[in-house]
């Protein structure tokens, strides 16, 4: 996956931009995954810029790119406009933005399921022009959660070509490197086992379960068993 999304970062530095949509359950790693894409862009000498869609529906209009806007990202007076339709706006608003991205920009809009409808159509038109300048996009949104919005989030993702990362949960063998990693003790075939059966292989679910004394007492009596041996 992330050497998909390092030829991505290659390309927008050479001026040909493109976008990445990362999708999957809560806690599968949408963020982490994110926020990996981000420091390597940040080390190429990308300008990175980070937003959240807002949940709840008192959200205003074009929320998920206030952030980006307030954050230096672009310049958003062609949205304020009220002499101009919608069209004409997100056209000024993408030129501005291809304009910014002289020095070559990754936007990050994170939990897109929450967008509002307005954040949601601006981001399928510039997603549609990105490949006209040095701009990564990154999409992310929960794929299980997608609720009274989700028929606008499948439209932006069915008008825009990109790179489409589904992620998912942890295979037995990957809990067991997982522990492993992390806890400094191979687990037990049958507590790996066991562990993906409660979390169905969710990272997130994978942490806090090995917080829980039945996953502590188990890695201990398997290094007990190892140095015993």
């Amino acid at each position: 996956v992330l050497a998909s999304v390092e030829a991505r970062i290659e390309e927008a530095l050479e001026g040909k931009g493109s976008v990445v949509w990362l999708s999957g359950e809560a806690g599968i790693g949408k963020s982490r995954l994110s926020e990996e894409i981000a420091r390597r862009a940040g080390e190429r000498g990308m300008s990175v810029f980070v937003s959240r869609a807002h949940e709840g529906a008192e959200a205003p209009p074009f929320w998920s790119w206030t952030h980006l806007i307030q954050a230096g990202a672009v310049a958003g007076s062609a949205l304020a406009s009220e002499e101009a339709d919608e069209f004409a706006r997100f056209d000024a608003f993408k030129r501005d933005l291809l304009t910014a991205c002289e020095r070559p920009r990754l936007l990050v809009l994170d939990d897109l399921q929450w967008a509002d409808p307005s954040s949601l159509r601006l981001l399928g038109f510039v997603a549609r022009h990105a490949r006209d300048g040095a701009l990564l996009l990154v999409g992310a949104y929960r794929d299980t959660a997608l609720g009274a919005r989700g028929s606008a989030l499948a439209e932006v993702l069915r008008g825009g070509s990109g790179l489409a990362v589904p992620l998912r949960g942890f295979t037995v063998e990957e809990v067991s490197a997982y522990v492993e990693r992390t806890q400094g003790t191979a687990p037990s075939p049958e507590l790996a086992a066991e562990l993906h059966a409660h979390t169905a292989g969710n990272p997130l679910y994978v942490q806090h379960a090995l917080a829980s004394d039945w996953a502590a007492k188990a890695l201990a009596r398997t290094a007990d068993a190892l140095a015993s041996s």
